[in-house]
């Protein structure tokens, strides 16, 4: 219990560790203010205006040592940057000091209140007033120290595993980041939430696989993983096969027992067809598994998922459909498989410990306000240009969660629906990936739309059209000097997990050593 409680406590102090520094340091400053004032005022004899002057700039000095180092860890590589943000910081307080002394002058000099007393309501109306400048005059940046936070190496932008992996890389080599998401979380999409000790994939299912070693033991790490294998199933009307399409799948289908009787099913049904060169994704899918696996397993499905006819969707979408003659459920051929035992948003939490981030930040309100030598920019690609060679196209889902009271409702973390009839591409069962043992279950069903303009973006959609466009707009990122575009985004290019990491590693070969 108490080990949970101190690893939830370090949580959250790692998640505010920059507003409760800010609170201390804040305290400690207005302690250090009223401390001098009594040195100089009562000890020294000092008139009031002159030992309120002097005690406001030991505290104020005090403030931005404390704030630079502890606080922001600001970072000022030139002599010019230092004296900025200086300047900055002691300009904001200047006119709760001119405050300060005036207040302290009518209550004390002229009014003759007691000046220890009236030095602690001075400074109450000092911290309300920092507070206000601070939030409404600083662009709502906590401290006039933060906005203009200066020498970061990096940039990032995205708290998803791309940007986490990068800057928990950056930081180890001792470089500064900072790292910023729109969302008001991290995680970007492997993001996951604790209801009641299920872990939800709020934006659906992600199985950890790889064949990659390394990878697996680099995310390791982080966190312990479980050994859930995933084995989908799917409802095609009142009928139920396995997935991916194996023995068991063509067992059920046909009434036949071994891998010889499922190739002849499946031979024939493909020559009776006579289809030369695919034309189409459903030609495709035809000549690959034949009539009744397309019928009832990609046909709906797929135009679910792509929001249109098969026969209007390009043969290329489809390279191959896996056909396992093996009664084998485990969709992944990968040697390595999990899900993370506390849920991937713990992993991102160590990956960003110590590193300062700012959630609910969006890129282009803050581009040119933060000083840093590189951005590392996973966004989309399009959207960074202004769109101004056009719009790439992307295939949005729409979750739909709830909680039911009961243990276990469809006894498998995943179900897909691939009749076309149901508006769902599948459920997520999330207490599944766990294990869960719960008296009630969380589900999430998926629905594929078209993406739009200000609509979360998921998968590319990689046909002839959107790669040409991407790669002129690589062009263009190809004479940034200091940009670099990464992840799913940035690159316009769908990526699984253990990919996603790869690619951030090499980065950071290439960036960092």
């Amino acid at each position: 219990m108490f080990k949970r409680i101190f690893g939830l406590c370090m949580c959250l102090y790692v998640k505010y560790k920059e507003v409760i520094l800010y609170l201390v340091f804040g305290g400690l400053t207005t302690l250090v203010n009223i401390v001098s004032y009594a040195v100089f005022a009562r000890i020294l004899n000092m008139d009031t205006v002159t030992g309120t002057s002097v005690a406001w700039l030991i505290s104020v000095i005090f403030a931005y040592i404390t704030n630079k180092i502890f606080v922001f860890e600001s970072k000022t590589n030139t002599f010019a940057l230092l004296v900025k943000e200086c300047v900055s910081f002691f300009g904001c307080r200047l006119a709760t000091g001119v405050m300060d002394v005036a207040i302290m002058y009518l209550s004390v000099d002229l009014l003759h209140f007691n000046d220890i007393v009236m030095k602690i309501v001075s400074n109450v109306f000092v911290v309300i007033l920092n507070y206000i400048f601070s939030k409404f005059l600083e662009g709502k940046k906590l401290n006039s120290g933060r906005e203009i936070s200066m020498g970061y190496d990096y940039l990032v932008t995205g708290a998803g595993l791309f940007g986490a992996v990068f800057a928990h890389e950056a930081n180890k080599a001792g470089k500064k980041c900072l790292v910023i998401d729109k969302r008001p979380h991290i995680a970007g999409n492997i993001y996951t939430e604790d209801n009641g000790g299920i872990q939800v994939h709020k934006y659906g299912a992600h199985i950890f696989h790889t064949s990659d070693k390394k990878i697996w033991d680099y995310v390791n790490q982080f966190s312990e993983f479980n050994n859930y294998i995933n084995s989908p199933v799917a409802i095609y009307n009142d009928e139920l096969y396995n997935l991916p399409f194996n023995m068991n799948t063509f067992s059920k289908m046909w009434g036949i027992k071994t891998p010889a009787e499922a190739q002849e099913i499946i031979s024939k049904q493909i020559s009776g067809l006579n289809i030369g060169e695919p034309q189409n994704l459903e030609e495709q899918a035809l000549k690959l598994a034949g009539r009744d696996v397309y019928e009832k397993l990609v046909k709906g499905y797929t135009q679910k998922q792509w929001g249109r006819e098969c026969k209007d969707l390009p043969a290329f979408i489809i390279k191959r459909l896996p056909l396992r003659f093996t009664y084998d459920n485990n969709y992944f051929n990968d040697r390595y498989q999990g899900i993370p035992v506390d849920g991937y948003t713990a992993i991102v939490e160590k990956m960003l410990a110590g590193i300062e981030t700012r959630l609910s930040t969006d890129y282009f309100d803050i581009k040119g306000s933060v000083d840093a030598d590189k951005v590392i920019y996973t966004g989309m690609i399009d959207e960074y240009y202004g769109y101004k060679l056009g719009v790439l196209e992307y295939r949005s889902v729409r979750f739909e969660t709830e909680r039911l009271e009961c243990s276990n409702y469809q006894g498998n973390a995943v179900v897909n629906y691939t009749s076309a009839d149901v508006p769902y591409t599948r459920i997520i069962e999330h207490k599944h990936f766990n294990f869960g043992q719960q008296p009630f279950t969380i589900i999430s069903r998926e629905y594929s739309s078209e993406w739009e303009k200000g609509a979360e973006p998921y998968y590319p959609v990689n046909n002839e059209k959107n790669n040409s466009l991407y790669e002129e707009y690589k062009s263009l990122s190809d004479n940034e000097n200091n940009i670099i575009f990464g992840g799913r985004l940035g690159q316009y290019k769908y990526y699984d997990m253990d990919k996603v990491i790869g690619a951030a590693l090499e980065l950071c070969d290439a960036e960092l050593h």
